[in-house]
């Protein structure tokens, strides 16, 4: 393997393995409910823990990545997510088991930002096609096999399962770069480290916005084909059709790459997103079911070309830790505001938040968009 494959290929490990619980969860929640006891409370504490203190490992990341080498912070950052998973199989305490999860989040946070730092320089659409294909096949085969093994072998297996699914991670880690380096045959002078520009920082924030739009209908499309009256059946199949559909989206953005730059990928995926948004509480299980396949079809799409403009212009690891800083600010934060607006009665204004959110990411990113980008010569060069 090339070493620019190789370091393309660890840094995607790195940061599937950063947020595996948060791909797993649904089959936690089971685990936990079924062999603890735990109430949909406290599952939901445990969730939000992994979430805050992946948002922490983030911002962490961007104070250190400065000053230590991106080798030493992941090693850092899995260690910490590995300690963490071994302690939440062998805690049986609720109250330990979620504090040990809010420290595997800032690990696993850590990591993911360096992993984003890595995808900057290299080819960003193509790292995040691959970080999310393998999230969405870890999470399928995961998913199948915890409750199975877990009632074999105890419910301390899914944590210790994921713990050994790390590790390789830290043996992985010696093929990232010290300092990474992108070179463009015309390339402007380089920024100074803090001059991340007005039109970055909008697209960043933007990055917040888009996936809190996503995220407020992402955890609740069941409850969505339910509440339209749909079947449980169908439901649950228009869910395991979503899921290859995302796959086949990331699929296309790494087939496709930089052939149609970046501007037709982003305004096409968000013309699909828009169009399942208003097609989604459709009570037809036919039009529910090609709603949310284009929803997830879209979703990658959308990701890795707006990560990519932003990486064009700034390629540096401090925006990208800002980048992932509001990854995470976005995902937690729109499942809060549709449970909020459904507790108020206000059901019917979560789609259209979602859509002035998404069309507000959208236009954060044009100041970005050109219509021919230079070719990138890229060279991961590690410091011995």
């Amino acid at each position: 393997m090339q070493h620019a494959a190789k370091t393309e290929f660890s840094a995607a490990y790195t940061g599937i393995v950063a947020v595996a619980v948060s791909n797993v969860l649904p089959a936690l929640a089971g685990i936990l409910a079924l062999d603890l006891g735990w109430n949909a409370q406290t599952i939901g504490r445990f969730a939000s823990a992994d979430s805050i203190g992946s948002l922490m490992g983030t911002l962490l990341a961007s104070a250190f990545m400065g000053r230590q080498s991106f080798r030493t912070l992941t090693v850092a950052g899995l260690a910490v997510l590995v300690l963490a998973d071994v302690a939440s199989g062998l805690f049986n305490s609720a109250t330990l088991m979620v504090a040990a999860r809010l420290v595997g989040g800032v690990g696993g946070g850590l990591a993911m930002s360096i992993s984003f730092a890595v995808f900057a320089v290299t080819r960003p659409e193509r790292g995040i096609a691959l970080w999310s294909i393998g999230q969405l096949v870890f999470g399928f085969f995961a998913i199948t096999a915890l409750p199975a093994l877990t009632a074999a072998l105890g419910w301390q297996t899914a944590f210790f399962g994921l713990a050994v699914f790390v590790i390789p991670g830290l043996i992985l880690a010696r093929n990232l770069p010290q300092k990474p380096t992108m070179q463009h045959a015309d390339a402007p002078a380089p920024q100074p480290p803090l001059a991340i520009g007005l039109p970055v920082a909008v697209a960043i924030v933007g990055v917040a916005l888009f996936y809190c739009g996503q995220g407020e209908f992402w955890p609740y499309l069941e409850v969505v084909g339910l509440a339209s009256g749909i079947a449980r059946k169908s439901v649950e199949v228009s869910l395991s059709v979503s899921a290859a559909s995302a796959i086949a989206g990331s699929t296309l953005v790494l087939l496709a790459g930089r052939r149609f730059g970046y501007t037709v990928p982003v305004l096409a995926s968000f013309a699909v997103t828009i169009a399942a948004i208003l097609s989604i509480h459709s009570a037809d299980p036919a039009v529910f079911r090609v709603a949310i396949a284009a929803f997830t079809f879209a979703w990658p799409i959308f990701a890795a070309y707006q990560f990519a403009l932003i990486a064009a212009r700034n390629p540096s690891a401090r925006v990208a830790a800002f980048v992932t800083t509001a990854n995470w600010a976005g995902l937690v934060a729109g499942p809060l505001v549709t449970g909020q607006l459904i507790e108020s009665g206000m059901d019917g204004s979560v789609r259209w938040l979602a859509i002035a959110l998404d069309a507000t990411a959208l236009c954060s990113v044009m100041p970005l968009m050109r219509r021919h980008r230079p070719q990138t010569a890229i060279t991961a060069r590690a410091e011995t």
